[in-house]
Parts: C-alpha cells; structure tokens; sequence
C-alpha cells in the first residue's frame, strides 16, 4: 500500500513541476526528463487508480492541498467503487509492489 501512495503522491508533485515546465522556468531538457518520468509513474498506476485520481482532483480540490491525504483517498475511493473480484486483484497489486 505504502508504494502506491508514493506513486501517487510523486505523480502529484510532477504534475505541479509540468506546470513550472510550461510557464518556461525549466530547460528543454529538464522538461524532456520530467515529461518521462510523470509518463512513467503514470505507467506504473492502474488505470482505475488514474481515473479516480483525476476526478478527485477535479471534484474536492481542497484535498489536493496536501499530497499524502490526497493519496489516501484516491486510494479509498478506487477501493471502495471496485467489486470484491476486483479488490482482490488490486490489493495483490498493491503487495506486488511493495516487495520490489
């Protein structure tokens, strides 16, 4: 569970550091570095992880204020919306991760 949370709260402060890359703050080559890694953490996440993440981020933009919180509940939000089949598989993915 713990690595999810990190993938979702790293993919939080790249997407605030994509915002620093289009007002021109950064090198094209610092923006090139920082466009491949949000694309892989984006990668890394279920889908289903994603779309919660960007509703939520669009629904309550007052949890966004604090990335870690966020985190939690995208992750209880994606829990609870899955059926019990599904949240099998999404908590072995969730211990998949965190034994690498």
């Amino acid at each position: 569970m713990k690595p999810m949370l990190d993938l979702l709260t790293t993919l939080y402060h790249l997407e605030g550091l994509e915002e620093v890359a289009y007002q021109g703050q950064l090198t094209p080559k610092e923006t090139a570095a920082l466009r491949t890694r949000l694309a892989l953490v984006k990668d890394t996440i279920p889908t289903s992880v994603l779309r919660h993440y960007a509703a939520l981020k669009r629904k309550e933009p007052e949890l966004a204020e604090c990335p870690e919180l966020f985190a939690m509940a995208v992750l209880l939000s994606v829990y609870r919306a899955l059926p019990p089949r599904k949240r099998r598989k999404l908590r072995s993915f969730f211990d998949l991760a965190g034994r690498h």
